[in-house]
């Protein structure tokens, strides 16, 4: 018998036919990435949201420390414009004001010799603001946004920048009002309009967070009285001019109806019905004052329903609105959609400050 060897088939002659996707196959393979994709997304927005707030917060710290060497080499807090006069007449926030004399950018006639002063030309960038002062003569300040960064002249001395945040950081903030001798409402809560600045003043550069919102800067003028109030009632902070209704000097950024990159409206005068604003303008004068006051005060210290007989947290503060454009609005915290909350001046009030967006940072012990 003969025995035949079978030859191996060749699988390059045949070859296998290759069997596509199916359309169920298809559906549950877009279904799972559509599934990761919702898992994934909310996860990369909150880590994106830290990254900001760490970012944010970062900023505020080295501005702090600023605030601290100026202190140290000069005896007092940073502010070209004494606050007082600054609650009256707010031309620029108190944060501009801060800035201009940490970077340089602006001096005091009050600092120079009058040869000295009138030599700071139009021609060369510079500017007269002046700056009223209830039955006295006007407080006068030169400015030159391009001069800001070459450190800051007092007294007669040259001295290095105290402060050099990047370029990003340092911007004119979009929405500031201009100075104004009206309060931002009458008597009947109708709103009155003040004009956004303009010339050189809307050149100054506020500090912005990593949202693009304005960082908030008060300073303390006194170490004694009460915490927050009007200049006539000799506080420790000064956050009402003595004809209510604004916001002394940070009246530019919370009196504004369209503030920052966000366009965030902060007053109730400015927002539509139900809509959310500042928790800062949610009572009437001495409502502000107290809200204000239980935000900086040391909880260890006092009653939490007495914030203006408490001690602060530090000798400024600085505030970032966070991510929702909104100085400590009504709808975060304890506020809800639709359940505003506006009585920081309470127990409920104090114990949900951490629960904010916004960011503090207390310098000057």
């Amino acid at each position: 018998m003969e025995l035949r060897t079978r030859r191996p088939e060749n699988r390059f002659m045949h070859p296998t036919t290759r069997r596509g996707f199916t359309l169920v196959e298809l559906l549950v393979t877009v279904g799972i990435i559509a599934l990761l994709v919702g898992i994934l997304l909310p996860a990369l927005g909150k880590v994106q949201e830290r990254a900001k707030a760490t970012q944010t917060r970062g900023l505020m710290e080295e501005f702090s420390k600023a605030c601290d060497s100026f202190q140290q080499e000069i005896g007092r807090y940073p502010g070209l414009v004494p606050d007082d006069i600054l609650a009256g007449d707010p031309k620029f926030s108190s944060t501009e004001n801060a800035l201009l004399e940490l970077m340089g950018g602006g001096v005091r006639r009050a600092d120079m010799e009058q040869t000295a002063y009138d030599a700071l030309k139009t021609a060369d960038g510079w500017t007269e603001v002046s700056f009223n002062v209830s039955g006295g003569t006007p407080y006068l300040v030169k400015i030159n946004p391009g001069k800001i960064g070459e450190g800051p002249r007092i007294a007669g001395k040259q001295y290095p920048a105290f402060f050099a945040p990047k370029a990003a950081d340092l911007q004119p903030i979009a929405g500031k009002l201009g100075g104004s001798d009206q309060p931002l409402t009458d008597e009947q809560g109708n709103p009155i309009v003040t004009a956004a600045p303009d010339g050189e003043i809307a050149k100054i550069p506020g500090l912005r967070d990593a949202w693009g919102n304005p960082l908030l800067y008060l300073r303390s003028v006194r170490t004694m009285g009460p915490l927050c109030g009007r200049a006539t009632d000799r506080p420790q902070f000064i956050v009402l001019s003595n004809s209510g209704g604004r916001f002394a000097g940070l009246q530019p950024y919370l009196g504004s109806p369209s503030l920052g990159a966000m366009m965030s409206k902060q007053t109730k005068a400015n927002a539509p019905s139900g809509a959310a604003y500042s928790v800062l303008d949610g009572a009437d004068d001495q409502g502000k004052i107290r809200n204000f006051a239980q935000l900086i005060r040391n909880p260890a210290f006092g009653e939490p329903g007495k914030p203006l007989q408490s001690s602060p947290r530090g000798r400024f503060v600085i505030f970032s609105s966070g991510k929702d454009g909104i100085f400590f609005s009504t709808e975060d915290g304890p506020g809800r959609k639709g359940a505003p909350f506006t009585d920081l001046a309470s127990k409920d009030g104090l114990a949900a400050i951490d629960n904010y967006d916004d960011i503090r940072v207390f310098g000057g012990g």
